[in-house]
């Protein structure tokens, strides 16, 4: 069977930056996302994906919940090593970090390659981890920065990360329970039905790939991170 060249485009089209809605209702993705408007995409290895249409944009939202089969201390490690992001993340050809504030809050700075015709999307991200005491949970808020030390490159376009969330606790010995929310915008001259065909499975590679990535890694966990951890344990036990 022969795939046409349009059907190619949309399967390398994919733009960078968690069993039971963990995020309802929380402040940072409320803003722009209603939450139950979410509709069923597909279920695949354990994960299930929804879109919604989000107001004032023909760009759908995107959310994949599911449980990972890597331990919460490495999926931690394994997101906040920005050295080693080429090594996993699907179709990233750069990401730096831009100014690490502590272990729990950083801008990074992301560039991904697009097949021709299209040119170069970057992302400049506010990262920000906190425990949710009473949800009981981690969450890793993102949305897109201005910031005057990386100004737009003329050799990629600028994509808009309205907002984004990663939910996770542990989930039994060695997997994570987790939740992807995005809601982006690649911006340029790609038109939306497209942006939606092609996107669409870009929150299950990301899980996955995190998931194989975080399976096999043994980093040790930094300290700010064991005492995040240490106190959410705490309020799982109760």
């Amino acid at each position: 069977m022969k795939v046409g060249w349009l059907l190619l485009l949309i399967i390398f089209i994919f733009l960078t930056l968690p069993i039971a809605n963990l995020a309802s209702n929380y402040p940072s993705v409320q803003h722009c996302l209603v939450q139950n408007n979410w509709k069923i995409l597909f279920n695949k290895n354990g994960l299930s994906v929804y879109s919604q249409k989000a107001a004032d944009s023909d760009v759908s939202a995107l959310k994949a919940t599911g449980i990972l089969k890597a331990p919460i201390d490495q999926v931690m490690e394994v997101l906040r090593k920005v050295e080693i992001s080429r090594e996993w993340i699907p179709h990233i050809d750069k990401k730096i970090s831009i100014k690490d504030f502590s272990d729990l809050e950083a801008i990074t700075y992301s560039v991904n390659k697009m097949p021709w015709p299209f040119t170069d999307r970057s992302l400049l991200l506010h990262n920000k981890i906190s425990l949710d005491k009473e949800k009981k949970y981690l969450v890793v808020d993102l949305n897109s920065v201005d910031y005057e030390t990386n100004p737009i490159q003329e050799d990629n376009i600028r994509s808009n990360l309205y907002c984004g969330q990663l939910i996770m606790r542990p989930s039994g010995i060695g997997h994570t329970e987790i939740e992807l929310i995005l809601f982006v915008d690649p911006k340029g001259y790609i038109p939306a039905w497209l942006v939606n065909m092609s996107q669409k499975t870009m929150p299950y590679e990301f899980l996955k790939a995190l998931e194989e990535k975080a399976s096999q890694t043994n980093y040790e966990l930094r300290p700010s991170f064991k005492k995040m951890l240490d106190q959410l344990f705490a309020l799982l036990r109760n």
